[in-house]
């Protein structure tokens, strides 16, 4: 990612986790790490992690998540579309757009 506080889409896999008392069989079966899909803003990224944050005022953020980045399946760049075109679009789903190359 070029830009600080760029909007993106994280794809990544997140730790499963259980209690109580299981079949090492079934656990190994059944626990596998969840595909999670994470929008915020890039606050920071380096070889080990991805910071992102749902909220940005001056320089200080909200509601933030750090990733491992060899969780992290996929990262891309959105561009957000302004008001004024989102009212001539027909689903929320087409506000967000990602450009092919920052993909």
């Amino acid at each position: 990612m070029k830009a600080r506080n760029q909007p993106v889409k994280v794809v990544w896999h997140d730790a499963a986790n259980g209690q109580g008392w299981e079949g090492l069989d079934r656990i190994v079966a059944e626990a596998v790490p969840e595909k999670i899909e994470s929008v915020g803003f890039l606050v920071y990224k380096d070889k080990q992690r991805i910071v992102l944050t749902t909220s940005i005022g001056g320089d200080e953020g909200l509601g933030w998540i750090v990733i491992p980045t060899p969780w992290i399946v996929e990262v891309r760049a959105l561009k957000v579309v302004e008001a004024k075109e989102k009212t001539k679009r027909k689903t929320e789903a087409e506000i967000y757009q990602v450009p092919a190359e920052q993909a």
